[in-house]
């Protein structure tokens, strides 16, 4: 993982209001007090902003920290996690990634059986179907997973009623007092859920009464942000990273020993999401380095550094 990070650079995030994962790095770069702005971007496909700089992978956050650009939000909450020069601005401990995984699943859970299929329009629908093939199925189809979907969601509330947050007057959060890691990882999913989804309004047995400490916790949160400028322009945007450094000082520089991929760096590759649809969305670029955390490219007219997280990601050499 990149550490060291210059802490100068400015930090952007490229995301989209109804985001989830949009709205947890937000979350995290608020609780973690480090200043940042938002560069709104549309829901669909295209997105001028990131193909300017040379970036075609598709989903969404993105965050920049000056010319380094950290895709997948497992790679960017441990960039922020990392940077953090107030530790005791939020609390961090070993089973952080226990409760990301957990988050995941939970978020996985709920766009399968409670987004509001009946709203998705045909151009969502096409521009979704390479990285989300179920939005595919029949309307009805979908509809019929949403009782289900429903009775899962309240079990996981009643797990982190019952088994994560402290049954006593301690609190608000998982570990006490304070905001964790664990408490994003955790919250994200599920206040989306609640709230962006309405939830908490439409649906019987999920309200304060039902899950008092659960709710405590969610509104003990801040709110979701778009940053102190509530958003940024294009042309700031660009003009902010073309006149930044890198911020990576540690990050990888070359091709670690023994890894698997035998590429050497300065060699045309390709990268692409596992699990969306090959050659769908790839990302070309010029192989930096890699780490057991991270494969860096350079990509577009600006010599922009492009990280991934090895975990979920394919890279390939440009054929």
């Amino acid at each position: 993982m990149s550490s060291n990070s210059d802490p100068k650079q400015p930090i952007i995030l490229y995301m989209y209001p109804f985001s989830p994962y949009g709205q947890k790095v937000s979350l995290l770069l608020t609780l973690a007090k480090l200043p940042f702005k938002t560069c709104v971007q549309p829901l669909l496909l295209p997105r001028p902003d990131l193909e300017t700089l040379g970036i075609t992978y598709r989903r969404i956050p993105v965050l920049a920290i000056g010319k380094d650009v950290y895709c997948d939000s497992s790679l960017i909450t441990s960039i922020i996690a990392s940077r953090m020069s107030d530790q005791d601005s939020i609390v961090v401990s070993k089973e952080d990634k226990a409760y990301e995984e957990w988050g995941t699943t939970v978020f996985r859970e709920i766009c399968m059986g409670l987004f509001p299929f009946e709203s998705i329009t045909p151009e969502l629908k096409k521009d979704r179907a390479s990285i989300f093939p179920a939005i595919t199925r029949p309307v009805e189809q979908l509809r019929s997973l949403r009782p289900s979907a429903l009775a899962s969601l309240q079990t996981r509330m009643k797990q982190i009623e019952d088994s994560f947050l402290p049954t006593n007057s301690d609190g608000p959060f998982i570990g006490g007092s304070k905001a964790s890691l664990a408490d994003i990882h955790v919250f994200y999913a599920v206040r989306w859920a609640l709230k962006d989804l309405g939830i908490a309004d439409r649906e019987e047995g999920f309200g304060k009464h039902d899950y008092p400490r659960l709710w405590r916790a969610i509104e003990s949160l801040p709110p979701y942000s778009l940053g102190p400028e509530e958003g940024v322009t294009t042309e700031k945007t660009l003009h902010l990273l073309k006149g930044s450094g890198y911020s990576a000082h540690e990050g990888p520089t070359e091709v670690m020993d023994n890894d698997p991929i035998a590429l050497e760096a300065g060699s045309r590759v390709v990268v692409e999401s596992l699990d969306s649809e090959p050659g769908s969305h790839p990302q070309y670029g010029i192989l930096i380095g890699t780490s057991h955390d991270e494969i860096v490219l350079e990509v577009g007219n600006d010599a922009v550094h492009l990280h991934f997280p090895r975990i979920g990601y394919v890279v390939r050499p440009q054929q």
